[in-house]
């Protein structure tokens, strides 16, 4: 039995890709705590029960008095995982709904290009590692779309 490596080469870089973004969380540095010690800025915590009956706490955006709330760097980085899901509604719409998983995966890169864009223009020096991270993830998934089906 022949196994044929090269198929799976575009299935590790993917994988590699997911490895990078989520590699790129842990470096986030989003040191709020002095903004949020000034009266005005605002974030509250809270504590949710999922679907299975696990509690959960998060915060919410920070809100600034007279702008409103606001995103940081975190928020959209963590967006780009919403924006994974919508491009593969958009991408299966727009190619006519042929399931071609080369197809989403362009389309998805293409949105995170758009992210990743975000990122660079909000970045600070803290925060040039995740976002140097979150790149990789899509050159290595741009890379994965280079080999044939």
């Amino acid at each position: 039995m022949k196994i044929n490596i090269k198929s799976y080469i575009p299935i590790f870089l993917i994988g590699l890709s997911i490895v990078l973004y989520i590699a790129g969380v842990f470096f986030i540095n989003s040191d709020t705590d002095p903004l949020l010690r000034t009266d005005i800025a605002q974030q509250k915590e809270y504590t949710y029960e999922d679907s299975d009956g696990e509690e959960h706490e998060d915060v919410s955006l920070i809100k600034i008095q007279g702008i409103g709330k606001i995103l940081c760097y975190r928020d959209v980085y963590k967006l780009s995982v919403t924006f994974w899901l919508v491009a593969l509604v958009v991408g299966t719409i727009t190619f006519g709904f042929k399931i071609s998983t080369q197809n989403e995966i362009k389309y998805i890169i293409f949105t995170n290009c758009i992210i990743g864009a975000i990122l660079i223009y909000i970045a600070t020096k803290d925060n040039i590692i995740p976002t140097i991270f979150f790149w990789s993830g899509i050159i290595v998934a741009y890379i994965s779309t280079l080999f044939d089906e």
